[in-house]
């Protein structure tokens, strides 16, 4: 069901919404990034990786 864009407050309220889903994602990238490096250098190192 479509949502009424004409309405600034529903407008705003969505907006404000796929802000703070914008910056759930980035900080899951950053993690996802820091897990990644800490497995490659933990695989070069020749330990075995933590879960």
């Amino acid at each position: 069901m479509p949502q009424d864009l004409t309405d600034p407050a529903e407008a705003r309220s969505l907006r404000k919404a796929l802000d703070r889903h914008r910056a759930t994602l980035a900080e899951s990238r950053v993690r996802l990034s820091e897990t990644e490096n800490r497995l490659e250098a933990e695989r070069r190192a020749g330990k075995k990786p933590r879960r």
